[in-house]
């Protein structure tokens, strides 16, 4: 008869705890914990600015193979100063930005991880001044400054495909589920807790910068008016997580809180 060595249970168990635990001593140990001043917490990091600008480009060439760039030099310009100038007064400012008008008729704003912003040519029509464009920017640079989009890579990805995006012989495979990811952000937005942060945000960058926050709520209820008449065309910016009224009055507390602590 084979004598037949079982294995203790607790052994068992205690073995696999202590490879998950070296797992993640060995995982946090490659993270940094910074403060970020756009929340207020200090957050695990393992991906760097040089590192999220570079996975940024790569994914910003893809979305831009898929999508129109519009280039025309007068609303360029005017998108690029409004941005700047709200940038200059944002929580970040390790980031080179980029400003882009993608030719689409739907009102729509969306950002990706790296520095860069894209608007649709169909929102510039809409905005009637500079402190509409404004809050629009504000509220993606919120999403940035608050690391939005890094964060949901990281999770969703992990640190081993994420870090092979950055190296020469990244494998394409990786590379298209960051950009299937960083376009779903486009289709479905992001949650509710993310997009009336990035909303409290963007009144606090527009203010600093010194355009009227007042243009925040109206430009909402703009695109309010047009979502009660059921016409078309309003992208996700505007038209989920939240719904455009509990964005209202988020945007009038967060202005509130301001004028009462300067």
């Amino acid at each position: 008869m084979t004598n037949v060595k079982f294995q203790n249970p607790n052994q068992s168990f205690k073995s696999k705890y202590l490879i998950y635990l070296s797992f993640v001593i060995l995982f946090l140990s490659g993270c940094a914990t910074v403060y970020n001043p756009a929340t207020n917490k200090n957050e695990y990091q393992f991906v760097t600015t040089k590192e999220e600008i570079e996975i940024g480009s790569n994914i910003a060439r893809q979305i831009e193979a898929e999508m129109v760039i519009l280039h025309d030099p007068a609303l360029e310009g005017r998108l690029n100063f409004v941005g700047q100038r709200v940038a200059a007064a944002s929580d970040r400012k390790d980031l080179p930005l980029h400003f882009k008008i993608i030719k689409d008729n739907s009102v729509n704003a969306f950002t990706i991880l790296g520095g860069y912003v894209y608007v649709n040519s169909g929102l510039l029509d809409k905005v009637s001044f500079d402190s509409e464009l404004a809050a629009v920017l504000g509220h993606e640079l919120g999403h940035s400054a608050a690391r939005h989009s890094a964060k949901r890579l990281e999770a969703d990805l992990g640190y081993q495909i994420l870090s092979s995006l950055i190296f020469r012989d990244q494998k394409y495979a990786n590379l298209q589920k960051a950009v299937d990811i960083s376009l779903n952000f486009v289709v479905l937005g992001y949650g509710r807790k993310d997009e009336l942060a990035a909303d409290r945000l963007g009144v606090k960058y527009m203010t600093k910068a010194g355009y009227n926050p007042q243009a925040y709520i109206d430009f909402l209820k703009k695109l309010q008016a047009m979502q009660d008449s059921q016409i078309g065309g309003i992208g996700v910016f505007f038209s989920s997580h939240p719904p455009i009224l509990d964005r209202i009055e988020t945007v009038r507390d967060e202005i509130n809180y301001i004028k009462n602590n300067p």
